[in-house]
This record gives C-alpha cells, sequence and structure tokens, in this order.
C-alpha cells in the first residue's frame, strides 16, 4: 500500500485522495472473500480459546473495515471527514493482514496440530 498517503492535508488533497482511493477500496475482495470466511468461519472459533484478546481484536478491525468499504463501495461521500476516515481504515487493514500473517496464521499452525 505504498500509494496510501499517512494523512491527508488540505481539504482539497484529502478530497482527492478520496476520490481516487474510493474506487480502489470498494473493489476490494476484503468484503466477500474466502479469506473472510476462513477467518470468520475457521481459524477464529478455533483460536478464541487460546487468543481470545487478540481474537477479539481482530474481529472488532474486521466489523470496522467492513464498515468503511461497504460505504467506499458507493462512491465517494460528501462528508469532510470520509478522506481521512478512509485512509485510516485502510491503514487499519494494512495492519490487520499484519497481524494476521505474523501471529494469527502461524499460531493456528500450532494450535490446529496440537489440537
Amino acid at each position: 500500500m505504498r500509494w496510501l498517503p499517512k494523512s491527508v492535508g488540505s481539504r482539497a488533497d484529502a478530497q482527492v485522495t478520496a476520490v481516487r482511493i474510493s474506487p480502489l477500496a470498494a473493489s476490494s475482495p476484503w468484503i466477500s472473500s474466502l479469506h473472510a470466511v476462513v477467518e470468520q468461519e475457521g481459524l477464529s472459533p478455533e483460536m478464541t480459546d487460546e487468543f481470545p484478546d487478540h481474537i477479539n481484536v481482530l474481529r472488532f478491525e474486521r466489523r470496522e473495515i467492513e464498515k468503511v468499504l461497504g460505504v467506499a463501495i458507493h462512491g465517494v461521500r460528501d462528508d469532510r471527514i470520509w478522506p481521512d476516515r478512509l485512509v485510516a481504515v485502510l491503514h487499519l487493514l494494512r495492519g490487520h493482514i499484519l497481524k494476521e500473517q505474523d501471529g494469527v496464521f502461524p499460531a493456528a499452525r500450532v494450535v490446529l496440530v496440537a489440537g
């Protein structure tokens, strides 16, 4: 996500950022992907007993990400905070993916094999 700005500066910059990013966010396979099904129905229930706090954080993040990307499907909102909210949730998505990649998936190998 190198194309993703750390933050948006002026209001005009924010609107341009939202116009550029909204179609990308809306086309994200995140919302109804196999990944989501595997995470929600496969890994989360199996991992909750061992890592309840971590799994609850990931569930919360998923709800926040889905909420904002669900709005992005409908295009750019005429809302002063929308560009910042969209950029923030895309940063959250990046961090969420890294938590899964570096934490949940390696731990799942141990938990699921041992179980």
